[in-house]
């Protein structure tokens, strides 16, 4: 099946769709639209939860339909800004669930669907940080919301000071001991180590 010859929905066909799932192809890397950073890659975006948390959604670089549902919810991906503009700018190629089943219904698809979900202890080692950062919360050593801070370029050290805060009855000390070492705001960073020792 030709990916590139599949008609893509458009948000408003996807928001009327039955299925709870969306399927999208990352795209950055087969028509050359340039990604967030710059580059043709994996594309991460936060989604806000609806309960006030932020979570973080990754896009793999790779030829196969990923279901976003398994990361977020229909309802917050649809709303989301950045999810909107990556759609309507092309990075992005929603499916409708019939073409990815189909799409992944093939051998070779089946086989890149197991390297990229393929998660085991030595990939793990060369892992990007932030794939390192979404298993660390899967696994539950690490906040959502921790993570939502580090990752995120959009908020400045007030914002994201405030942000923690708002979670610190839920944090951890690996929580804070995360913030210490990877947050950039210096702000946070003196918070979090306050609240080590």
């Amino acid at each position: 099946m030709n990916i590139a010859s599949l008609k893509g929905l458009t948000l408003s066909e996807l928001d009327k769709a039955n299925s709870t799932s969306i399927w999208v192809i990352n795209m950055t890397g087969n028509i050359g639209i340039v990604g967030a950073e710059g580059k043709a890659g994996r594309i991460n975006l936060s989604v806000n939860d609806g309960m006030g948390n932020t979570i973080p959604v990754q896009i793999p670089l790779t030829w196969i339909p990923v279901d976003l549902t398994t990361q977020a919810t229909k309802a917050s991906l649809v709303a989301n800004p950045q999810f909107r503009r990556l759609s309507s700018s092309g990075a992005i190629k929603l499916l409708a669930e019939d073409d990815a089943v189909k799409i992944l219904a093939d051998p070779d698809a089946q086989r890149e669907a197991k390297r990229i979900y393929s998660l085991d202890s030595n990939i793990e080692l060369k892992m990007p940080a932030e794939l390192k950062d979404q298993l660390a919360v899967q696994h539950g050593t690490i906040s959502p919301a921790v993570i939502s801070v580090v990752q995120r370029d959009d908020l400045d050290e007030e914002s994201a000071l405030s942000s923690i805060k708002a979670n610190q009855m839920a944090l951890s000390r690996e929580d804070y001991e995360y913030l210490a070492a990877n947050c950039k705001h210096s702000k946070v960073k003196e918070w979090a180590i306050d609240k080590i020792v």
